[in-house]
């Protein structure tokens, strides 16, 4: 059970690092916030189609899924917002 505590934590660290490697990259701003936005979100929709067997299909178990999936991102972003804020 701590090992998976301990995994997520350091994903979640390393979601910063990359965040910030991007920013030096590309800047700062909403442009290039909606393009780190569109490349991980397309590398989770690849992941997850693979997962999946490339197949979509449609069931309230996956939309209940979607829906926390939505909640935990609406977490995150707040919890990284007053991280750095």
């Amino acid at each position: 059970m701590y090992g998976l505590l301990l995994v997520s934590a350091v994903l979640f660290s390393i979601q910063f690092f990359f965040n910030q490697k991007f920013r030096v990259a590309r800047g700062e701003g909403l442009p290039p916030a909606l393009v780190f936005l569109t490349y991980c979100n397309a590398a989770n929709f690849l992941i997850l189609m693979v997962l999946n067997g490339f197949s979509i299909s449609w069931s309230w178990s996956a939309f209940g899924c979607a829906a926390l999936y939505a909640a935990v991102c609406l977490g995150y972003t707040y919890f990284a917002l007053k991280a750095f804020g």
